[in-house]
């Protein structure tokens, strides 16, 4: 099943937009370990350490390249009435983009990558 576009919220609202973000955690040697990232000195809230995510794009509703979870399950989980999926995807994008980890699964729904051994 494919989804068509739900009604979504709008991307901004005010001054306010649509934001996504992740907590990586895995059991540690030493108990759970949490990733997060340094922002860049310049820019917006310089050098504070932070979950990787960021702004929703209008692009980041791709129901094509999200296998094994649409919009219905994806809006569910987060809470919101549609739209959800963009959020799973603005947050492995902008989580590939700022720090190189890549959140995805095989064609068989194995970890893909490195995330597969960790």
């Amino acid at each position: 099943m494919t989804d068509a576009s739900p009604p979504m919220q709008a991307l901004v609202k005010g001054n306010i937009r649509l934001a996504a973000t992740v907590m990586l955690i895995r059991d540690g040697a030493q108990g759970l370990e949490v990733f997060m990232i340094q922002r860049p000195s310049k820019g917006d809230f310089p050098d504070i350490h932070v979950f990787p995510g960021g702004k929703v794009d209008v692009g980041d509703f791709s129901p094509e390249i999200c296998f094994g979870l649409g919009d219905l399950e994806a809006s569910e989980r987060l809470d919101v009435t549609s739209g959800g999926l963009r959020y799973w995807i603005a947050v492995a994008r902008e989580c590939f983009e700022e720090c190189g980890v890549l959140l995805a699964r095989t064609g068989i729904g194995k970890l893909a990558g490195r995330a597969a051994a960790i």
